[in-house]
Parts: C-alpha cells; structure tokens; sequence
C-alpha cells in the first residue's frame, strides 16, 4: 500500500524507525522490523527500547492493528512510501512496561542531552547519576575514535516539571482478554448424584 507522508508524520515514522532492529538478517525476529499501527497510536521495539506516539498514519480503523514495514526508510519531508504488512506476533508489551509509580520524574531540555550523548561512544555504556528532580544529573561516558578511549563527564541542569508539557500520554499496551462463552449447564439431578 502506498501512503502520502506530510512533512509532520514523515518525521513521526522516522523516529518510530529509529527503534526497529536494523538488520533483520543478524537479527531475526521479523516482528521487530515492522511498526505496530492501530487503535490510533505506533509503536516500533526492538527488544531494547520502545517508541510510541499517539497518532496513527495509516489511519486503520477502530480496534484494527495491523504490523507494517515502510519501504524504503522514510526520507524527510513529504513523500509517498510504500508499507508491506509484516506476519508474525507483535511482542506483548506490556510486560515489560513500568506500572508502578516512578522514583524519580525529571523534565530536560532535549538539545542539552543530546549534545551530551551524541559524540559519546556507541559501544561503552553510559552512566546516568540523579540527585533529585531539582537537582543537576551527571552523566558518565566516553568518547571513542579508533583505539582510544577518553572517559568525559556532563551536568545537565533540569527543567521544571511545570514547563515539560506531554506528561500525561502513555499508550496502552494491554492485549484485549479473550471472552470465553458460557455455557449453561443443568444442575446435577439427585438420581445423578
């Protein structure tokens, strides 16, 4: 199927791909290529991450979710692309999802963390240090070229909480329960018994 992309959701569809396994050849669980659309909201996992927006491009119809692949990936700007729908089982999410009430809620300017993480070594974990929603965080890393490896450090100062304005939207990612039918049965007779 062929769908249009304005300028708005080709950025939405990019950043969806941005959690998706990259190469389903070393990494072959083929559900994972593929963005879960329906009940107006996407979702792309790869096992690792999730990304979820409330908005659904394909536009699929109350209930109806559908497994997709864009083809080629999705380029900025508007365009047409192209989606293949993807067989498998989609992972049941919400497992892995936190339900309970979070530890620590911060707001951060995203520029900052990403001019913080972005030259940082994609191979070596970094260390995030939280002090209180108030307070700085500290982030441990290093930045790699070749052989080398320089250990770095950064301070990111929160925003208020008061100022971050998408806090409340979270997608459900609750599977709808099967609903048995029940059969009525007759109560045992006393000459049964």
């Amino acid at each position: 199927m062929f769908i249009k992309l304005n300028r708005h959701r080709s950025a939405i569809v990019r950043w969806l791909q941005s959690a998706l396994i990259k190469d389903p050849i070393l990494e072959p669980s083929k559900p994972l290529v593929g963005i879960q659309c329906g009940d107006f909201t996407m979702v792309a996992c790869d096992g690792k991450r999730i990304h979820a927006v409330d908005t659904d491009v394909l536009d699929t119809e109350e209930g109806e979710k559908q497994l997709v692949e864009f083809h080629p990936f999705v380029r900025a700007g508007e365009n047409i692309v192209e989606t293949e729908e993807v067989y498998g089982k989609y992972p049941n999410l919400d497992k892995v999802v936190p339900t309970t009430k979070p530890m620590l809620t911060i707001a951060v300017q995203p520029r900052f963390l990403v001019d913080c993480l972005k030259a940082m070594s994609k191979e070596e974990a970094v260390v995030f240090k939280f002090y209180g929603d108030d307070k700085p965080f500290e982030i441990f890393g290093a930045i790699q070229t070749g052989f080398e490896s320089t250990p770095v450090y950064a301070m990111v100062m929160p925003l208020h909480i008061g100022q971050a304005k998408h806090t409340a939207w979270k997608p459900d990612f609750t599977e709808p329960e099967e609903v048995e039918e029940k059969v009525e049965t007759e109560p045992e007779s006393e000459q049964e018994k």
